[in-house]
């Protein structure tokens, strides 16, 4: 028979957890049944609790956290549908395609997988590298950036994916593992201030 142990976080994750859900030492306190400049002395180790009291302590982290997050929206609400483009099309067509429906980017497609990002940054480092008229023949591939990554359309719009999103301009949405839209820095925050 194997028996697996099963420990409580540390200490110093309860005073973390805390103030991530916004809350006062002295409310958390009242919430867990103790003198708030006790909490304070569990939080920075200086105190050392009971097992019923630290069962009690995460736990209430536990359904507060679930409480919170239950209120979220999901990327899935603010992602919008995706246009793609394939690695074989042409600059040209792409950037009036861009243009027409007012896109910064637009991700690329082989056999129906994400290869890359046509955006407004590569065609202008295009550009700026290769002077003079466009060759028709440029294909998007040539000039694709990599692929943002993917997240899951049920995934919860937290702080955390807005600090995601200040590293990448988009993320594509995955619903049932098919790619189905994107969701940017602007939707993101648009569903914060909803």
């Amino acid at each position: 028979m194997r028996i697996v142990y099963m420990g409580f976080p540390r200490l110093d994750e309860i005073r973390t957890r805390r103030e991530a859900l916004g809350m006062s030492l002295k409310k958390f306190a009242e919430m867990v049944d103790v003198k708030p400049n006790f909490l304070s002395m569990i939080e920075t180790r200086k105190a050392n609790p009971n097992f019923n009291l630290l069962e009690k302590i995460f736990l209430t982290l536990d359904q507060e956290e679930q409480h919170v997050l239950k209120g979220l929206k999901t990327v899935g609400q603010f992602s919008k549908k995706i246009k793609s483009v394939s690695k074989s099309d042409s600059l040209i067509d792409t950037v009036h395609l861009m243009h027409k429906n007012d896109f910064s980017q637009l991700p690329v497609f082989s056999n129906s997988r994400c290869v890359g990002m046509i955006t407004e940054h590569s065609i202008s480092k295009y550009f700026l590298e290769n002077p003079g008229p466009l060759d028709s023949h440029i294909g998007v591939g040539e000039i694709m950036d990599f692929p943002p990554p993917i997240i899951d359309f049920n995934y919860k719009i937290t702080p955390v994916l807005l600090e995601f999103l200040t590293e990448h301009d988009c993320l594509l949405v995955s619903e049932h593992g098919k790619i189905t839209s994107l969701i940017t820095k602007i939707d993101a925050i648009r569903s914060l201030i909803k």
